[in-house]
């Protein structure tokens, strides 16, 4: 269940919180990290879950991007809605890996 460490339900405004840590650092990455840095996207935090918005050149890119966020404290999953060389694309991040029928991962 999302919001939830171990056994433990987070308050909404610890998670709140953790959503503005996330975000901060997130933006950080995305300024100094050679990996993604310049890519044209936006990521916002609602409970743990990362919601990226924008648009990426290559598929590779966006995948190292989710990656990165997906591995970070306290990220609980992450969404994608990125366009990728101009193609919509959409599709959830769990600790499994990407979702494997992204249909149902809207």
């Amino acid at each position: 269940m999302l919001g939830r460490v171990g056994s433990t339900a987070l308050s909404g405004q610890r998670l709140a919180r953790l959503d503005r840590h996330l975000e901060r650092t997130v933006r950080a990455l995305l300024a100094h990290d050679d990996r993604v840095r310049g890519l044209e996207v936006r990521v916002d935090f609602a409970g743990g879950v990362a919601h990226l918005s924008g648009k990426v050149g290559s598929a590779g890119r966006l995948a190292q991007l989710r990656a990165l966020i997906g591995d970070m404290a306290g990220v609980f999953a992450v969404w994608s809605r990125v366009r990728v060389a101009g193609v919509a694309r959409r599709w959830s991040t769990s600790a499994t890996g990407y979702c494997a029928r992204p249909a149902r991962c809207t």
